[in-house]
Order: structure tokens, then C-alpha cells, then sequence
């Protein structure tokens, strides 16, 4: 009965999922917010095509992603009277067969890469990392019910995860 109820609430929230997606040159990326108070937004300057260097290394750019939540709907046990917006940026980008992602701290203009291999690296300007072929990836941002607003953010190429999750306060 549990497994019912849960599979029940799972299905309640993907009902309501905002998607925001772009396509452009090689590349398809979309993001996607599980949770009816939350909006995400591409950076409108995207270039997706593929930028060779001297050493014959191709890098793919980054894309941010711009998400707005409503604290009032992510923590209503906690009966806010106001709503307090939230805009959190990712920074995308492409590896062979690995999707990196980066957190923008708050405090700062540096942004905190995640892979599946380092824990945690500040990089602000991403010069080091490097892409390789194109993919098809999707971003979901997957809002957590804890009451310090964790989230998660998972990549995923079709139905294979190429990309970590990513938890952030």
C-alpha cells in the first residue's frame, strides 16, 4: 500500500512538470522541473557548436540555465506569508559519454563542478573543461521534500544517465 501511495505522489508531481527546452546546431538540451512553482529558462546567447583549439581538442561551451523557484510552494509545512523567489544557474557541459554539471554559488561568481569522478572542484571560468561528440541530453531538476530545499539535478542521454546528481542548499 505504501509503494502504491508513493507511486500515486510520483505520478502527482510529473503532472505538473514545466519544461523549457532549445535546439540549436548539433545539440538538443531541454530541462525540466518536476515542480509546479519552479520555472527554468535557457540562456536566450547560446552557441552550441563545437569550438576546436591549437592542441586539436574540440570543447562545447557551456549553456546556463536559469531556474526560478517559489519558496512558498517548495516549503508550504512551513506557512510562509510571502513568496520568496529563488534563482539558482547550472552551467552544461559535454564530454564523451559524460555530461558535467555546475552549480553557481550564491556568495559568488564562481560556479562548483561536479562529475562523476571528482567530488567537488571551484572552477569560475570552465576553461578546463572539455567536450567531445554530440548528444542528445536531457536535464531534470527534481526538487526534494527535506526542509533545508535540497534538489537534485540528474543528465541523462535517452534513458541512460551520463550525468550525476547534483544536491545543493
Amino acid at each position: 500500500m505504501r509503494a502504491f501511495i508513493s507511486v500515486l505522489f510520483l505520478l502527482f508531481l510529473h503532472s505538473g512538470a514545466a519544461v523549457a527546452g532549445t535546439a540549436q546546431g548539433t545539440a538538443k538540451f531541454t530541462i525540466k522541473t518536476v515542480w509546479p512553482t519552479c520555472n527554468a529558462d535557457f540562456d536566450p546567447i547560446l552557441n552550441l557548436n563545437p569550438v576546436p583549439h591549437a592542441n586539436g581538442v574540440v570543447e562545447h561551451p557551456a549553456i546556463t540555465i536559469s531556474v526560478t523557484c517559489d519558496r512558498q510552494g517548495l516549503l508550504p509545512w512551513l506557512r510562509l506569508t510571502h513568496s520568496e523567489s529563488i534563482e539558482d544557474l547550472y552551467k552544461v557541459r559535454m564530454q564523451p559519454n559524460l555530461l558535467l554539471l555546475a552549480f553557481k554559488e550564491k556568495s559568488s561568481q564562481k560556479y562548483v563542478m561536479y562529475n562523476s569522478t571528482d567530488s567537488a572542484v571551484t572552477d569560475p571560468s570552465m576553461t578546463g573543461m572539455l567536450g567531445g561528440q554530440s548528444h542528445d541530453y536531457k536535464v531534470e531538476l527534481i526538487p526534494v521534500t527535506e526542509i533545508d530545499s535540497h534538489a537534485v539535478v540528474t543528465a541523462r542521454d535517452g534513458s541512460t544517465l551520463v550525468g550525476v546528481e547534483l544536491y545543493y542548499k
